[in-house]
């Protein structure tokens, strides 16, 4: 499995949730409180390894770093 080709394509796949969330009555996770935004992002990651779904979990993932960039106010940095 290819990591960074995995996140590249969680983070366009969030990107057009995001967008579809717009249209809808509802805001985009990180355009609500960080609670409901961590929340989830929990959330995406349990279902990705109930159902070992690698993409959901690397959409949780992303999830996170896009709290993370709220959080500090600058762009995420990976750690590895």
């Amino acid at each position: 499995m290819d990591y960074d080709k995995l996140m590249d394509e969680a983070r366009k796949q969030n990107v057009e949730f995001d967008a579809i969330d717009r249209k809808s009555p509802f805001a985009s996770p990180h355009e609500r409180s960080p609670k409901v935004h961590l929340i989830t992002a929990m959330a995406a990651i349990e279902c990705g390894i109930k159902t070992d779904d690698w993409s959901c979990v690397a959409e949780g993932q992303a999830m996170l770093e896009q709290l993370d960039e709220r959080m500090k106010g600058e762009p995420y940095e990976n750690l590895t």
